[in-house]
């Protein structure tokens, strides 16, 4: 009876959330009041067919607050930059769907910017560069979106 309890109270959870796998990754990073931000960035960009396709792909998108962090005056400057707005977008993406537990086993992987990103525990929690990642494992039908607290600072 209390696995039956427990099970129904998890599929509540899980269904509250509204993060499907029949969503590709824009339409899931859309769905969040927490990702609006990055997923407008996305689309001024010009990169939603990148997260639309079929192919997989790993996001680390920083949250709203995350974004709130950065100076006014810089993201008004990389929303008119577009080959700059472009390259911070990739640089929070990997190639291939990476659940959070496989990252640390990975220590690094090549953004599909080009540079590589570190994986590491800080303070007992799981992080990429110098950002927590805050809300793991965000499934969609094509990836799976890691929130993390920054905007990743390409090195």
């Amino acid at each position: 009876m209390m696995k039956m309890f427990f099970a129904l109270a998890m599929t509540a959870v899980f269904s509250t959330t509204g993060y499907s796998q029949d969503k590709n990754l824009l339409e899931t990073l859309k769905q969040s009041a927490n990702y609006s931000t990055f997923a407008g960035l996305v689309e001024t960009a010009g990169l939603q067919s990148l997260l639309t396709g079929t192919d997989k792909y790993t996001i680390f998108a920083p949250t709203n607050d995350a974004f709130e962090k950065v100076p006014a005056a810089d993201l008004a400057a990389l929303k008119k930059d577009p080959a700059a707005l472009k390259k911070m977008i990739q640089y929070h993406i990997i190639t291939s769907a990476i659940p959070s537990d496989q990252l640390l086993r990975l220590k690094t992987a090549r953004t599909i910017e080009g540079a590589r990103v570190e994986f590491m525990m800080k303070g007992g929690k799981s992080s990429v560069q110098e950002a927590e990642i805050t809300q793991p494992n965000l499934k969609a039908s094509n990836g799976i979106i890691h929130g993390v607290n920054a905007v990743l600072k390409l090195k």
